[in-house]
């Protein structure tokens, strides 16, 4: 048993040796090797610590097929669209978790994204309500206060999502294009705050189909957004070996 614990040891050595190797100039975004998850070989403790976001996208890739399945074996009943209507509300519940917990963790682990953020960002208006004594009223401080407001943000405002990201992340964070998720979010808020029905009186009918449909368009998103926090951390990491000056106390 020792010696295949040795090998599979050897095996993540040799992936995240690779993967440092990549020096964020050229690299397969998609590939197992990137992105640590979903391969019978379990990502390293480094992996892990340097690419945080990689295992919550890697859950929420799970989560989301889990509520397919759901939808699918409840496709004969005669309450699917209930269910539907369920799953598609919670596909975007998971989305947000997604994104807060990635978000919270790699501010968590490297001071350069939270040091960036703090300069403009401010959750829920707090500074702005309760001024700087707030601040030093925090027990972690302004970067406390961030971290804090990551956790509650409301991600599903994809104004937000790109605000944020553009802050955080600089290049990496710029550019991100909100529209093929924009009419699944009002989707989302049709159903959680008007019970299926929209603001001009219509109906929604959650069917298999757009269920399907509209969750790959989170995960085509989610992917995006996987992809540019990974890029930022390779641009901004490497120059330290992901390991030292860059990383958070």
């Amino acid at each position: 048993m020792s010696r295949i614990k040795d090998h599979l040891i050897g095996l993540c050595n040799e992936r995240d040796e690779a993967l440092c190797a990549l020096g964020g100039l050229v690299f397969d975004n998609s590939s197992p090797l990137f992105y640590g998850h979903g391969t019978l070989i379990p990502p390293s403790l480094e992996f892990d610590q340097s690419f945080p976001h990689c295992g919550y996208y890697a859950l929420l890739l799970t989560q989301l097929e889990n509520i397919m399945d759901v939808a699918r074996l409840n496709s004969e009943h005669n309450f699917k669209r209930v269910v539907y209507s369920m799953a598609y509300s919670h596909s975007i519940t998971l989305f947000e978790s997604y994104i807060s917990q990635s978000l919270v963790a790699l501010t968590t682990q490297y001071s350069n994204f939270s040091i960036r953020i703090t300069q403009q960002y401010d959750p829920s208006g707090t500074i702005k309500k309760d001024g700087w004594r707030k601040v030093l009223e925090s027990e972690g401080g302004l970067k406390g206060l961030v971290i804090e407001g990551l956790s509650k943000d409301v991600f599903h405002n994809l104004k937000t999502v790109k605000n944020v990201f553009g802050l955080m992340f600089d290049e990496a964070g710029r550019g991100i294009d909100i529209g093929p998720l924009e009419a699944v979010i009002e989707r989302r808020h049709d159903i959680v705050h008007r019970n299926g029905t929209s603001v001009t009186g219509e109906t929604l009918m959650v069917e298999f189909d757009m269920l399907e449909r509209d969750v790959m368009l989170i995960r085509k998103f989610a992917n995006d957004l996987k992809e540019r926090m990974t890029s930022a951390v390779l641009v901004e990491g490497f120059s330290t070996g992901l390991a030292g000056e860059k990383r958070a106390d």
